[in-house]
């Protein structure tokens, strides 16, 4: 599924997103295949991921 980025959209890296949400880097992905986690947005080889989903993500997760 493609999702539109505007410019004002903080964007994350992996290590960001895990020091965020206190999760390992497996953990993580297990919670994405499972559709769990917002999943990442892919730039060329990067994957980067929106900073208000995750922000929405914790909150649920309180």
């Amino acid at each position: 599924m493609k999702r539109s980025i505007s410019k004002d959209d903080n964007l994350m890296k992996l290590q960001q997103v895990i020091n965020k949400v206190a999760i390992s880097r497996s953990e993580l992905y297990k919670l994405i295949a499972l559709n769990k986690f917002p999943p990442q947005i892919k730039i060329g080889k990067m994957s980067r991921w929106l900073e208000k989903d995750i922000i929405n993500w914790i909150q649920s997760h309180v």
